[in-house]
């Protein structure tokens, strides 16, 4: 599972309780950084 489709996941089935919260942060960050990477890795 990528971070997107974890966040997703967390978001859908834990509602928004402040660990839930965290680990969407930590999934979006990765994503993000994964993102970053790949167009880096591009250009």
């Amino acid at each position: 599972m990528n971070g997107v489709q974890r966040a997703a996941f967390i978001a859908g089935s834990g509602g928004l309780e402040p660990a839930n919260i965290k680990h969407l942060v930590t999934a979006l960050f990765f994503a993000l950084l994964f993102l970053l990477a790949a167009w880096m890795i591009r250009t």
